[in-house]
């Protein structure tokens, strides 16, 4: 180790190094470089499903049409009329258990008591009244990796979330949302926008297509702002390492619905700009956005995401042609699916809840050519509908956090992957060392300063990366992080783009002010042991020794006295001998290593 590198960080001088790995699945549904409300060629649905793993069900029913929102409103009137699949136990709260020991779903897998919903679209007519559009749904899981080791798991029992904004005035972000305007039977040509203005007709329907969230914090299954979930980094909205705060991979939801206004007579061969609004009276189409209550059985996804006869195809299947789901897919679940009814009835509305017939006014009173989403006119009595609202936070003991480890020394963090130029850490500071190994990287981050140490694997060169930060956009893999030290063979550093990091609480890095630097102790042969080695109460011999090991060992064997480290002549840092003499009261620290001499410190 060079004593210059100490210096590196007074200069500011950083190295950030970052390469998207050859597996990651680009988002190619937006044409690149578009801008808001530029109409492009949208990319048809066999594009879509190849190279992703998952599955996608054809078989989707609307379970209800009704002004009930159990996320967003609990045991309330919602704000506006949605379209709900799946469980027939929904209500106006949302209690998994309940939701679970439905009788049926409109969704055709049996074992997925899960509730899908989203706003009604209408078609505006001419003199201000609307008429609600007909819909065929479906909806897909993708896994979402760039990393096959990056393990998908099930959602949490309880687990509830959104996906887009019924407030948004903009585009929607992070891609999450997709308008396609289909125009021929074979569906080539078709257009795409970032919201439902297109400037023609649409004679085989306008697609609306939303992704969830899959990236979720461990401890909760819902908060208001939905911050309990993320979307995955490097390609959002759908593939990509879950960023660190949100450590655990579910399933991506896509829910797409294909709406055919061109069967109704007075909407046919007509242009769609400013001639439709979301339930909530948003006529901008960026108000889009959909919901998620959790119903699985918890046991079947799992297999599911795990039966390499349902993932690891390298596309999408059809549900059924998964082994797993195949057995909860007969003709009797479908025609069960098809025939479910919502079990507490239908929250009707005073002018109906029928697709295809004119209403004077919005349910819920919403108008207005902007999005909103106004108290409701409370004309419906809910009381039917109420449920004992769920949990929001997982029990205690199931509950898994990222957390750092505080105690004193370095911890294993996991091995990390990130975006394109993107490093992370905040702060970098990068070193190329063809004698890497963990130690002296994290004596090296210690003592400039730095928590996080990681070491990385670039070509030729091994390099020690310190930081003050896990940047936002840091990701967890699962693999890769299996390169041998060129200090130590016996040690890993990191892999080939990817970083194994550690963490060691700020108060106990950099150099502790209240020991006392007692100098270089050099004798002229290391076989005639100086007086002070000789007189020591404990000595330890470690590979890889560095100071806040030796200053570890010291305090652990409560000699707080002096410390000193010997490096054997030629090895530089590779070993070393922590020598402890009788202890007395005062800080300790591990002194500098040196080549053929003793560095001593006292407390």
């Amino acid at each position: 180790m060079k004593a210059t590198f100490h210096g590196l960080a007074a200069t500011g001088l950083a190295l950030t190094l970052a390469v998207v790995p050859t597996y990651a699945q680009m988002y190619r549904t937006h044409a690149p470089g578009t801008l808001p409300g530029v109409v492009f060629a949208a990319t048809t649905d066999s594009d879509r499903e190849q190279g992703l793993d998952g599955f996608h069900l054809d078989f989707m029913y609307t379970l209800v049409r009704e002004q009930l929102d159990p996320i967003i409103s609990p045991n309330e009137q919602s704000s506006h009329m949605h379209r709900v699949f799946g469980g027939s136990n929904f209500g106006a709260a949302y209690n998994r258990d309940e939701l679970y020991d439905s009788d049926c779903t409109s969704a055709g897998i049996s074992a997925d008591k899960s509730n899908y919903w989203q706003p009604q679209l209408y078609w505006i007519e001419t003199n201000g009244q609307f008429t609600p559009i007909d819909t065929i749904s479906r909806f897909y899981y993708f896994l979402g990796r760039v990393d096959p080791s990056i393990p998908v798991k099930p959602f949490p029992k309880g687990l509830r979330m959104l996906a887009g904004n019924p407030y948004s005035k903009a585009p929607i972000l992070n891609n999450a949302a997709e308008f396609i305007c289909q125009v021929k039977a074979d569906f080539t040509n078709s257009l795409g926008l970032d919201n439902f203005n297109f400037p023609r007709d649409c004679p085989w329907g306008m697609k609306t297509a939303m992704h969830f969230p899959s990236c979720w914090d461990g401890v909760n299954l819902y908060t208001t702002d939905n911050s309990h979930m993320a979307y995955p980094v490097v390609n959002p909205p759908r593939d990509g390492g879950c960023p660190y705060t949100h450590p655990h991979k579910l399933p991506t939801i896509f829910l797409e619905s294909t709406w055919h206004m061109s069967q109704l007579p007075q909407a046919a061969k007509k242009p769609l700009k400013g001639r439709l609004a979301w339930a909530n009276g948003d006529t901008t189409g960026y108000g889009f956005h959909a919901d998620f209550t959790d119903g699985w059985d918890t046991d079947v996804l799992k297999e599911v995401l795990n039966d390499p006869g349902c993932v690891n195809l390298n596309k999408s299947i059809a549900a059924q042609d998964c082994p797993v789901l195949a057995r909860y897919m007969t003709t009797q679940d479908i025609a069960n699916a098809k025939a479910c009814q919502p079990a507490r009835g239908v929250l009707l509305e005073p002018y109906g809840n029928n697709d295809s017939v004119t209403i004077p006014t919005l349910p819920g009173g919403a108008k207005g050519d902007k999005p909103t989403c106004d108290p409701a006119v409370p004309v419906q009595d809910v009381s039917n509908f109420m449920v004992k609202d769920g949990d929001y936070v997982v029990a205690a003991k199931d509950q898994m956090p990222f957390k750092l480890d505080n105690s004193s020394g370095w911890h294993d963090t996991g091995c990390f992957g990130t975006a394109v130029n993107v490093g992370v850490f905040d702060g970098n500071i990068t070193y190329a060392d063809t004698g890497l190994n963990p130690g002296r990287c994290q004596e090296s981050c210690s003592k400039n300063g730095m928590p996080f140490a990681g070491l990385e694997n670039i070509g030729p060169n091994y390099l020690c990366v310190c930081g003050k930060a896990l940047l936002p956009l840091a990701f967890n893999v699962y693999s890769g992080c299996d390169k041998k030290c060129p200090g130590d063979a016996s040690e890993t550093c990191g892999g080939l783009y990817k970083i194994q990091a550690y963490y060691q609480n700020p108060q106990y890095i950099g150099i502790d002010k209240n020991a006392v630097y007692m100098g270089c102790l050099g004798h002229t042969s290391l076989s005639l042991q100086p007086t002070l080695i000789a007189k020591s109460a404990l000595n330890v011999s470690r590979s890889d020794m560095t100071r806040e090991r030796c200053m570890t060992t010291c305090k652990d064997n409560g000699k707080t006295g002096w410390a000193a480290v010997q490096g054997k002549h030629g090895s530089g840092l590779k070993s070393g001998t922590t020598h402890i003499a009788s202890p007395s009261v005062g800080a300790l620290l591990a002194a500098v290593v040196l080549t053929g001499a003793l560095a001593v410190t006292r407390g």
